[in-house]
């Protein structure tokens, strides 16, 4: 995951911590919806988000485009990515949070 940034939990949810001030986004990208990129601070903040952005304009899951749902680090390394149904899975697809 990257030198500086970890999933770490905390309070019951799983945060993404990074030792730069720099925050993580995740990336939103869809035909009929505008492109995004959504400052974060948890998993299921970026779960909420995206679940909000496909909701709010209702596409299907062949509209996203690539990398649509992606969770990154400030330097660009791939943290988690949400999936269409709003689960938050790794980059090497262990499932790290159901959707809400």
């Amino acid at each position: 995951m990257g030198d500086h940034f970890k999933l770490e939990f905390v309070n019951e949810q799983r945060q993404l911590v990074s030792t730069k001030a720099s925050q993580c986004h995740l990336y939103l990208a869809a035909d009929g919806g505008p492109t995004l990129n959504v400052p974060v601070d948890s998993l299921s903040m970026a779960s909420a988000a995206w679940q909000h952005y496909r909701d709010r304009y209702g596409f299907g899951a062949s509209a996203m485009k690539r990398s649509c749902g992606s969770v990154y680090a400030p330097d660009g390394t791939l943290m988690a990515c949400v999936s269409y149904n709003g689960r938050v899975w790794s980059p090497t697809n262990e499932l790290l949070e159901e959707a809400p």
